[in-house]
Order: structure tokens, then C-alpha cells, then sequence
């Protein structure tokens, strides 16, 4: 299961190699990609995967500018890593996270 992320803590995750899924209630795409982090989360202990509400936490999606949902940011070393916006294919997730290592 994906953790929350919030306002609040990201700074604190950033310290680890993250997954973020930049969601909100409403957003249908992003109950799609949702199952597919959850699976890979299993499969990558090392990584920590989480979810961020754009709609509870404003100010970090404004600060990195994400612009649409689903957006998944990868983070290493307290960096962006990439980002993917829109619904990414499990193949996509799959070749971030094989990247990432």
C-alpha cells in the first residue's frame, strides 16, 4: 500500500530513494496507476513509494510544478530523478524503477 505523503514530511522522504504519485480523490487515471505502484512497492523494499493529495497538500505540487494527475516523480539522492505526467504503462514504472537502481 502506498504511503501518504504530505506537506509536511516529503522534505524528510527525500532523504530516501522515492516514489511519489501526485494524486487527488477525483482523479480516475490516478486509481489506475495506483495498483501498479502497490505491486512494484512489494517488489522494491528499498524504495520508499507513496502518495501525495494535491488537494490536501498545495504546496508541493506547486513548488515542483506539477502541472497534470497522475504525475509520478522518482527521486534519488534528494533530486528529481524524472518524471512521468499522465497515466504511465506498468512497462514505463517498471524501466524508473530499474533506472533508479
Amino acid at each position: 500500500m502506498l504511503k501518504e505523503i504530505t506537506d509536511k514530511n516529503i522534505n524528510e522522504l527525500l532523504k530516501n530513494k522515492l516514489i511519489v504519485l501526485f494524486t487527488s480523490p477525483w482523479c480516475s487515471g490516478c486509481k489506475k496507476v495506483e495498483p501498479f505502484l502497490d505491486a512494484l512497492s512489494a517488489m522494491h523494499p528499498d524504495i520508499f513509494f507513496g502518495e501525495l493529495n494535491i488537494s490536501a497538500n498545495p504546496l508541493t505540487p506547486a513548488k515542483m510544478g506539477v502541472l497534470s494527475l497522475p504525475t509520478v516523480v522518482a527521486f534519488k539522492d534528494g533530486t528529481e530523478f524524472e518524471r512521468i505526467a499522465g497515466e504511465p504503462t506498468r512497462h514505463e514504472l517498471e524501466r524508473l524503477l530499474k533506472d533508479m537502481a
